[in-house]
């Protein structure tokens, strides 16, 4: 099986190009048969650090504190995504309800939170256990959180 996109990318959250300048670690471009832009990072730590620091943005400047409202932003229904089965998928992976408030800024939260995240964008492995690593994910937030 050839891995998703977001993990072959470096860039498990699949975020798109920033609309002025690169990500830290961002090298590169993907571009789909499809026509969709996406990251390359140099590491897969960097790649984690930026759908982090993304996070933390949503969270600090945007005030998004539950699940619904961060998945909400990150994939929005208007992008033919499925959210509210992103939401429920997430919600239950931290045990929360989709509404209770959440600090993603928090050093344990902000992993588990990504943690669902990168499942949902990429899936799981044919055995289904996730493509990364609790402490690759681990490594990337605390580089997010050192910013």
């Amino acid at each position: 099986m050839t891995e998703p996109l977001g993990i072959r990318s470096n860039n498990p959250g699949n975020l798109r190009p920033l609309a002025k300048g690169e990500w830290k670690g961002q090298a590169g471009i993907v571009e789909t048969e499809a026509g969709g832009k996406y990251c390359r990072f140099e590491t897969m730590e960097m790649g984690i650090r930026a759908a982090a620091v993304n996070m933390l943005t949503y969270y600090r400047k945007h005030k998004l504190n539950t699940v619904r409202k961060i998945i909400n932003r990150w994939a929005p229904p208007e992008d033919k995504n499925h959210t509210d089965a992103y939401v429920g998928a997430v919600a239950k992976s931290l045990g929360v309800d989709a509404d209770a408030t959440i600090n993603p800024a928090a050093h344990d939260v902000l992993p588990r939170l990504m943690a669902p995240i990168f499942r949902q964008e990429n899936g799981a492995r044919p055995d289904g256990t996730d493509w990364l690593p609790g402490d690759t994910i681990q490594a990337g937030c605390d580089l997010a959180l050192k910013k």
